[in-house]
């Protein structure tokens, strides 16, 4: 899907189709659903049970220690590809990833509560199809980090013995809660846009009031 924001000249391409997803080291793709997450898929495939259920919290454990794979192509026209300039944007990444764009690697996320505005026109090729990869993973990123503290700091949400929230720039809920299970996710939680434009953009601008006199 390609449309216009209002004034803005720019076109936005909606990559919401054609997602895949694959336990790594299985080669086995299946149908993702983006934005979503891991959990949601592994559900929708009956490879989970419903994990709210009993207690079933215990038997999905076991996600959150794999590493899992993302993948969904597109094609870019020779119009688009003569813009002044492409951007690939993520609204939300859950939490760490790899993502590559045509074998290039263009960013190593850690953050669940920041978007990811990436430059791609130079690794964009004209009318052939273009894929992105992303290696989505949980567990292993923190285990390396508590291990170097030595210590478990205070978490009383956490479910897991080793309390590894303190270490991620994640919701604190999904390691658990009083009130809710502990469901360690990672995918694309939120919208995946590529935006082509001419001339300048404007990513942020800062105001200083210098004189006030009334």
């Amino acid at each position: 899907m390609v449309y216009a924001q209002g004034n803005d000249t720019s076109e936005v391409m909606l990559l919401d189709t054609g997602w895949e997803f694959s336990q790594s080291g299985t080669e086995k793709w299946m149908p993702a659903t983006v934005p979503g997450t891991v959990h949601q898929d592994l559900i929708s495939h009956e490879l989970l049970p419903n994990p709210f259920y009993g207690m079933n919290e215990k038997k999905i454990q076991w996600v959150e220690n794999e590493d899992w794979e993302y993948r969904t192509s597109f094609i870019v026209s020779e119009e688009q590809l003569n813009r002044d300039g492409i951007q690939l944007i993520f609204e939300g990444l859950d939490t760490y990833a790899d993502v590559y764009l045509n074998g290039s690697l263009l960013l190593k996320a850690d953050n669940m509560f920041v978007g990811y505005t990436l430059p791609v026109k130079s690794v964009l090729p004209e009318g052939r199809e273009s894929l992105i990869y992303l290696f989505p993973f949980t567990y292993s990123a923190n285990v390396a980090t508590i291990c170097f503290h030595g210590f478990n700091y205070p978490a009383d949400n956490d479910h897991h013995e080793k309390h590894l929230s303190v270490f991620s720039r994640k919701a604190p809920y999904s390691y658990g809660w009083d009130w809710g299970i502990r469901m360690v996710t990672s995918g694309v939680w939120r919208p995946v846009t590529l935006r082509f434009y001419d001339i300048a953009t404007i990513s942020d601008y800062h105001v200083r009031q210098l004189l006030l006199d009334r």
